[in-house]
C-alpha cells in the first residue's frame, strides 16, 4: 500500500501529465482539436463532479493544458480577463467566454473544502503512521 507522500506525488504527476497531454493534443490537433478536447473535458468534469478529486483534477488539468496552449499558439493579441477573453485583431474585437476559467473558479470556490479534507487526511495519516507501524484510518 502506498503511503500518503507517494499518493500525493502520484496525484501531482497525473495532473502534470494531463496538462502536458492537453497541450500536446492542442498543438497537434490545431484549433479544432483544442476546442473539441476542452469541450469533452468540461463535459467529463461535469459528470465527475461528485466523484474523486483526483479524477476531476486530471480532467480539468487536461482542459487547462489545451487552453493555455491554444492561447499561446492561436490567439494573436488576447486580453485575458476574468471569465472572458478579448481577441484584438485586424478584423476587430472578439469576445470569448472562457469556460475553463469558470470551471476552475467553481473548483476553487465551492469544492475547496474537499481538497482541504483530502490534504488534512493525508497529513494526519502521515503523522499518525510515523510513530507506529500502522497507518491511521481516515
Amino acid at each position: 500500500m502506498a503511503g500518503p507522500n507517494e499518493e500525493l506525488g502520484l496525484y501531482l504527476v497525473v495532473v502534470f501529465l494531463a496538462l502536458l497531454v492537453g497541450a500536446t493534443v492542442t498543438l497537434a490537433g490545431g484549433p479544432l482539436g483544442a476546442s473539441v478536447l476542452i469541450d469533452i473535458s468540461i463535459v467529463v468534469y461535469a459528470l465527475l463532479v461528485t466523484s474523486s478529486i483526483t479524477a476531476r483534477h486530471a480532467v480539468i488539468a487536461l482542459a487547462l493544458g489545451a487552453h493555455i496552449a491554444a492561447l499561446l499558439k492561436y490567439y494573436s493579441h488576447p486580453i485575458i480577463l476574468p471569465f472572458v477573453i478579448v481577441e484584438r485583431g485586424a478584423h476587430g474585437y472578439t469576445l470569448d467566454i472562457d469556460l475553463v476559467q469558470a470551471v476552475i473558479a467553481y473548483e476553487l470556490v465551492f469544492e475547496r473544502d474537499q481538497l482541504r479534507k483530502l490534504l488534512k487526511g493525508l497529513t494526519r495519516e502521515s503523522n499518525g503512521s510515523r510513530g507506529s507501524g500502522e497507518a491511521a484510518v481516515v
